[in-house]
């Protein structure tokens, strides 16, 4: 419990939606993750993290698409990225408790339809010990 901004009183903290931008470059995810907790009384932000996770992809997934470095074989060929589903949620132990983020991705090439099915769909799974996170100002 912490004291919540808004009314003075010691709150419980509830984790809000992450905010969440993914990049690509070349084959490396980049992600920039924020969770922030909230007051249960006010709903004031009480505590942050930003996390930056990142994954490299395969270039098997995007053969015909990209060479091995992730560059396109041609100017019709240009890999996008977006995100799928962004999640929070709570993981708590006998000591502790922790916020999680879940942020999902798929990546296309520029040649596909717009609805048609990603080449590569991913998932960061990030997790935040509520002790180590930052208090709001």
């Amino acid at each position: 419990m912490a004291q919540c901004p808004g009314c003075n009183r010691f709150a419980s903290l509830e984790p809000s939606d992450p905010e969440a931008d993914v990049e690509l470059d070349g084959l490396t995810v980049h992600a920039t993750i924020r969770i922030t907790c909230m007051s249960e009384c006010c709903n004031e932000e009480m505590k942050e993290a930003t996390l930056e996770p990142s994954q490299e992809l395969d270039a098997k997934h995007f053969v015909g698409h990209v060479d091995a470095a992730g560059e396109p074989i041609s100017e019709d060929h240009e890999l996008e990225i977006e995100e799928t589903d962004v999640e929070s949620y709570e993981r708590t132990s006998k000591r502790d408790k922790s916020f999680c983020a879940r942020v999902g991705f798929a990546v296309r090439c520029i040649c596909q339809e717009r609805n048609a099915e990603p080449l590569y769909e991913g998932v960061f799974e990030e997790e935040v010990p509520s002790n180590e996170m930052e208090a709001c100002s």
